[in-house]
C-alpha cells in the first residue's frame, strides 16, 4: 500500500478523470519510479511515496516523462542552488523576508476545488533586499506545495501579481539571468501546473517592459498571461471577487494574516528543507547515452560511418 495522503472525493475524481490515475495501480507505478531512481548513479533523489506521486500525477502517469521530470527537478536544484537549493527555512532572514508579505497563499482554492491561488506583491525595500532573496522565499513556498497542498498538486497554481509597488529600480533587477531562471523554475523545475499569471496595477513606466517580457515567452505559455492596468475588473472576469483577498474586496483571507499563518508550514516543513542538502545530481556520474554510430578501423585511421 502506498504511503500517501488520502484525497477528498472531488480531488480523487479529478486525478482519475484528468490525470490518468488508477488508484489500485499507484503502488506499482511508485515502485517502478523508485527502482529507476536507485539505478541512476548520478541522481540522488527522495524516494518517499508522497513526494514521488506528485511527479506521476504531473506527468499523467507517463512513467518516462516522470523519470525525466525527477531528473530535471534535481538537475536545476543543483545548477541553481541560490534559488532552488533552500535548506534552512528557519534562518532569521528567510522568515524576515517571508513576513514582508510579498508572497501569500490564499486559503480558498478557485471555485472551491480548483487551483491554488498565490498572490505576489513587491512590498520590499530595494536597498535592503536583492531580487534573488525575495524570489528564493517564493520558490520555497511553491516547492512546499509538493508535500502539503493537494489542490496545487492536482489542480495547479494560479498566480496573481499586484504591481502597484514596482519601481524602475525593481524592474532593473529583472536581468536576463533572473528572467532565465524564472523560465527554468516554471518550465523545468517545479512539478506543478501553472494555470495563469495575471499582472495588474501596472504603472505606465513599466508597460513597455512587461510587453517585451510577454513577447519573449513561448506562444503556448503566453496565452496564460494577462497584463492589465488598474481596472481590477479584468482580474475578476477570470477570478471572481470572492476568491480575492479581503485587502482587495474579496473573502479569501487578509494577506498579512496569511503570511503570519504560513509560518506554521515552515515549522512543519523544516526537516523537508534540511534534507534538501542530501539530494541532487552529479553530472560526472551521469551515463553517456550510446551513439548511433558504427565504428570501423581501416589502415590505422578511425572512420565513423553514419
Amino acid at each position: 500500500m502506498a504511503d500517501i495522503e488520502a484525497l477528498s472525493e472531488d480531488l480523487q475524481k479529478i486525478t482519475i478523470e484528468q490525470l490518468n490515475e488508477v488508484p489500485a495501480r499507484i503502488p506499482e507505478y511508485l515502485q517502478k519510479l523508485k527502482t529507476w531512481i536507485l539505478k541512476q548513479p548520478h541522481l540522488k533523489s527522495r524516494t518517499n511515496d508522497q513526494f514521488l506521486i506528485q511527479f506521476l500525477r504531473f506527468c499523467k502517469y507517463n512513467l518516462e516523462e516522470a523519470k525525466q521530470k525527477v531528473d530535471s527537478f534535481y538537475t536545476q536544484k543543483t545548477k541553481y542552488p541560490d534559488w532552488f537549493g533552500t535548506t534552512d527555512v528557519d534562518r532569521p532572514k528567510f522568515r524576515e523576508i517571508h513576513n514582508l508579505c510579498c508572497t501569500s497563499v490564499l486559503p480558498m482554492p478557485l471555485y472551491g476545488c480548483g487551483p491554488r491561488i498565490v498572490f505576489y506583491r513587491y512590498w520590499y525595500p530595494i536597498e535592503k533586499y536583492a531580487m534573488e532573496e525575495i524570489i528564493e522565499t517564493c520558490v520555497a513556498t511553491i516547492e512546499s506545495f509538493i508535500m502539503t497542498d493537494p489542490y496545487a498538486c492536482i489542480c495547479g497554481v494560479l498566480y496573481l501579481l499586484d504591481m502597484a509597488e514596482i519601481t524602475p529600480e525593481k524592474i532593473e533587477q529583472y536581468t536576463p539571468r533572473v528572467l532565465k531562471k524564472l523560465d527554468v523554475f516554471y518550465d523545468k523545475y517545479i512539478p506543478l501546473h501553472s494555470l495563469g499569471f495575471y499582472f495588474f496595477n501596472i504603472p505606465p513606466f513599466a508597460e513597455k517592459f512587461f510587453q517585451q517580457y510577454l513577447e519573449s515567452l513561448p506562444k503556448d505559455f503566453r496565452k496564460n498571461v494577462l497584463i492589465t492596468g488598474k481596472n481590477i475588473n479584468h482580474i475578476t472576469d477570470k477570478v471572481p471577487l470572492k476568491y480575492l483577498p479581503k485587502d482587495y474586496g474579496g473573502e479569501n483571507g487578509c494577506l498579512r494574516d496569511l503570511a503570519k499563518e504560513f509560518n506554521k508550514v515552515w515549522d512543519n516543513q523544516k526537516t523537508y528543507f534540511q534534507e534538501n542538502a542530501q539530494y541532487g545530481v552529479d553530472e560526472q556520474l551521469r551515463e553517456i547515452p550510446a551513439t548511433n554510430f558504427d565504428i570501423k578501423y581501416h589502415d590505422s585511421d578511425l572512420i565513423i560511418i553514419d
